[in-house]
């Protein structure tokens, strides 16, 4: 590990642009539960009325390297009224730091803060309603 700029990173190559430094794992399809656990010790990504489970990505310019987003299992709730709630992901910003192709004069890599959204999980929520005013048509 090592400083710059004031944050603690990994040291590292740059790659080149000619390498491939990135690559996604994907979790199976069979993650996702048929129905909720009624488990309190199981997590609650299965316990939810909105299951989920995890992909994730790893990419070698990036600091954190790997992150993990959630992918809804289901489009409806479980046992919810199907016509008005709908499975929705929950999305946040995450600060990452991505490494510049070519290093600085000094020979040290070179890095971008940027904020990425990713999902951390699934709620159930009421499908928004659209508003159709009479200027609109």
């Amino acid at each position: 590990m090592h400083h710059e700029n004031g944050v603690l990173l990994p040291k590292r190559e740059c790659c080149s642009g000619e390498e491939s430094c990135s690559y996604n794992c994907h979790q199976p399809e069979d993650d996702c539960v048929e129905n909720p656990v009624d488990d309190s010790s199981a997590h609650i990504s299965q316990r939810s009325v909105c299951p989920w489970k995890y992909d994730v990505t790893n990419d070698d310019n990036r600091y954190p390297q790997t992150l993990a987003e959630a992918v809804c299992c289901w489009e409806k709730c479980h046992e919810a009224n199907e016509s008005s709630h709908v499975c929705s992901p929950v999305r946040y910003l995450v600060p990452v730091l991505y490494v510049a192709d070519e290093p600085n004069s000094e020979g040290n890599c070179v890095y971008t803060r940027k904020l990425e959204a990713v999902t951390g999980g699934c709620t159930c929520a009421a499908i928004p309603s659209i508003v159709v005013k009479d200027e609109d048509i």
